[in-house]
């Protein structure tokens, strides 16, 4: 809401579940401490860099304490960069807390870095085609997607991601015949 400040953005939850004024603004502040996010609470949100902006929504997302928070391409229009920085947030938010992460997301490296266990779906209809647990060392570094241990889970989500498309693409063809 480009009209509301980044703390009012955080707080609109709050507001909407009739919190007073003085109670939204500390518990927004205590949040942006607890994770030290480093950007102004009392700008518009119009000014804020699309990082600065997803931090926003993922904070507005948490100021109401939920057992689950559900992501859905977070960072699917940002550059590669400002993602980098961003999954390094992510994870922060997911060690401070206790909230379960649920993220979906079409990008195999950002699904293994920042998972615990990666989910893979088939076509349509969507089922469940295979599950990938972590090895990743926690706490991680981003300079792990760089590691022998990522390359070898990212070979074997591709070899999921492959049987995967390549059944979908003979049930087509056999659809066809």
């Amino acid at each position: 809401m480009p009209w509301l400040t980044v703390a009012e953005n955080i707080a609109f939850p709050l507001r909407l579940r009739g919190v007073d004024a003085r109670e939204r603004r500390a518990r927004v502040e205590a949040l942006h401490a607890r994770y030290g996010f480093d950007f102004d609470l009392n700008a518009r949100t119009y000014s804020l860099s699309g990082g600065q902006a997803q931090l926003t929504s993922i904070l507005r997302g948490l100021i109401i304490e939920p057992d689950m928070l559900i992501l859905d391409e977070p960072f699917s229009a940002l550059d590669y960069q400002t993602c980098l920085d961003l999954y390094d947030k992510l994870l922060t938010v997911w060690e401070k807390s206790t909230v379960t992460v649920l993220m979906v997301s079409h990008n195999i490296d950002e699904a293994l870095y920042l998972g615990s266990r990666t989910v893979f779906l088939s076509r349509r209809p969507a089922m469940v085609a295979a599950i990938l647990e972590s090895d990743l060392p926690r706490p991680r570094e981003v300079t792990e997607m760089g590691s022998v241990r990522f390359a070898s889970a990212k070979a074997a989500a591709l070899d999921i991601f492959r049987r995967e498309i390549g059944n979908n693409r003979r049930k087509t063809t056999e659809e066809k015949s």
